[in-house]
């Protein structure tokens, strides 16, 4: 669920660089620190459970390295992973979540190629 969380909770499960992306990506879009944030923990849940190890109390071992409206592209030492990602409301009053979840290998290369290309 998309909601306001301690400021200590960034620190716990983002890195430096993470929390730096997170940052850049709140200032691109317009879009609030929490929706980020949220984006970010559902694609690191959809890759561990993916993985079938869960996040183990190492959220810093999934690594957000780069976004686009969508998806996530996250890595841990030995596997990278595209997560795809939705915003949705449901409930009565309405409230909003987020949901992800993993594709293939080789849609995830595409996604990386396509990422390099767009650096160039």
């Amino acid at each position: 669920m998309i909601t306001e969380r301690p400021g200590s909770t960034y620190g716990v499960a983002l890195s430096d660089a993470e929390q730096h992306l997170l940052q850049g990506l709140c200032s691109s879009s317009g879009e609030p620190e929490t929706v980020w944030f949220t984006r970010f923990w559902a694609a690191k849940e959809a890759f561990s459970k993916a993985e079938g190890t869960g996040l183990g109390g190492r959220p810093k071992d999934f690594a957000v390295e780069a976004a686009w409206p969508g998806g996530l592209l996250v890595r841990t030492a030995r596997r990278l992973r595209r997560v795809q990602l939705d915003r949705l409301s449901a409930g009565s009053p309405a409230k909003d979540y987020v949901v992800a979840w993993t594709l293939q290998t080789l849609q995830t290369l595409q996604t990386l190629q396509t990422l390099q290309k767009e650096e160039l």
